[in-house]
């Protein structure tokens, strides 16, 4: 990643609060996805 988004923030405190990492890497998958478009 080149910068820091606004939105790293809400993605590290979702990942704080997330019981599966799994959740959080399809979480992220889909983030990234929507941002590449």
């Amino acid at each position: 990643m080149k910068e820091a988004k606004p939105q790293t923030g809400l993605i590290m405190l979702i990942l704080k609060n997330l019981n599966e990492p799994r959740d959080f890497i399809w979480f992220a998958k889909r983030i990234i996805k929507a941002r590449s478009k």
